[in-house]
C-alpha cells in the first residue's frame, strides 16, 4: 500500500493519460520501451460513481459530485 501511494502522491512530474481501452497494452509497451515508467492506475466510465481500489480493497466509493463538490470548496 505505501508504494501505491507513493506512486500516486509523488511530487515528481508525471503525467496521467486516458487511452482506448484496446490500446492500453501497447501505449505501455512503447512508453517503457523509450525508457518511459509507465502503470495502468484505473480506468475511466460514464458512471458518476468513484471507485479506488487497492491489492483487492475497496478504499473509496463515492459519488464523483460530492468528491467535486468537496475539492471546489477549498477555493471558496
Amino acid at each position: 500500500m505505501e508504494g501505491l501511494l507513493r506512486s500516486l502522491f509523488a511530487e515528481e512530474l508525471g503525467v496521467v493519460l486516458e487511452v482506448p481501452e484496446g490500446q492500453v497494452a501497447s501505449v505501455v509497451d512503447e512508453l517503457r520501451a523509450a525508457g518511459v515508467p509507465a502503470a495502468v492506475i484505473g480506468r475511466t466510465s460514464s458512471d458518476t460513481a468513484v471507485v479506488v481500489e487497492a491489492a483487492g480493497t475497496q478504499l473509496l466509493s463515492a459519488d464523483m459530485r460530492d468528491l467535486r463538490d468537496t475539492w471546489e470548496a477549498t477555493s471558496f
